[in-house]
């Protein structure tokens, strides 16, 4: 093995002292000091040659199992992903899609008869009353039923027409119902006598 400063390599033997650069003078011309100047005859030697033990590639390529992986190497081959794992998302969707039309046909079976006998009333009560809701108090439904102006004397006569026939045989049919003016009071309930 050679040192770092032998003599016979190319280039080492031109090696100067450096000179400090006086202060307020420009650089001087050529190579910075203690470079040396590039050998005459080109390039070192074995610089950009082939190296000793290095020959051109083999003509038939990579020697057989170069590049390719061998049995009983490698990482373990992926287990097979369950269905769940597969499908996460989609089971994810269709189970608050369930949920959401669990919901919304609850919502149907519990509200859908109130708002059935709402429209059933307004339609047989047209065009004697202005407008018909119903309040759920502690589980109970009581219907309200706003007369229209005019036709006040008629109340009793609604509700033993009307109004008891329609929530009877329903499961509305002890239900309280009250006939009501345009200012609030009462003109006929369930307790209204019919002839």
């Amino acid at each position: 093995m050679t040192s770092p400063r032998d003599p016979n390599q190319p280039g080492w033997g031109d090696l100067q002292p450096e000179t400090p650069q006086p202060l307020g003078q420009p650089p001087a011309e050529g190579p910075p000091p203690g470079w040396g100047q590039p050998p005459a005859g080109g390039s070192p030697p074995g610089w950009g040659q082939p190296q000793p033990g290095w020959g051109p590639p083999p003509a038939g390529g990579p020697p057989p199992g170069w590049g390719q992986p061998q049995p009983g190497w490698g990482p373990p081959p992926n287990p097979p992903r369950s269905f769940v794992r597969r499908h996460g998302c989609l089971l994810s969707f269709v189970v608050v899609l369930g949920l959401i039309s669990v919901l919304v046909v609850g919502c149907v079976i519990t509200i859908g008869p109130t708002v059935g006998m709402d429209l059933k009333l307004m339609t047989d009560l047209q065009p004697n009353a202005n407008q018909v809701e119903f309040q759920m108090v502690n589980g109970g439904t009581t219907w309200v039923i706003h007369v229209a102006p005019g036709h006040e004397s008629q109340a009793a006569d609604l509700a033993c027409r009307i109004v008891k026939p329609d929530l009877a045989g329903t499961q509305f049919a002890n239900d309280r119902f009250q006939l009501i003016d345009s200012r609030g009071q009462i003109l006929a309930d369930q307790n209204t006598p019919c002839s």
